[in-house]
């Protein structure tokens, strides 16, 4: 799953600019494709009812949520490594 996830730079639209200079992170999209539940319409484009406030359904990742993965992905390469150095 992690292999999957590409990470970047990005500079927000003109009309996010308020939200602070570049940032690194990740594509919702492709999160959303792996795991589901680390995604959700951004805070700045959702109604009290959960819904997208400007149609374009922008997305953000809970970051927080994909630790898990995270601390997989390091145990597997971890276990492949021993494995390699004949531990």
């Amino acid at each position: 799953k992690v292999q999957s996830l590409r990470a970047f730079t990005f500079e927000w639209k003109p009309d996010f600019a308020h939200l602070g200079g570049p940032r690194i992170g990740v594509s919702a999209q492709e999160v959303q494709a792996v795991a589901p539940e680390a995604v959700t319409i951004a805070p700045f484009d959702r109604d009290e009812h959960g819904a997208s406030v400007s149609g374009e359904t922008y997305l953000t990742v809970y970051y927080e949520r994909l630790v898990p993965l995270l601390i997989a992905a390091v145990k597997e390469l971890t276990a492949r490594v021993e494995s390699l150095e004949g531990k």
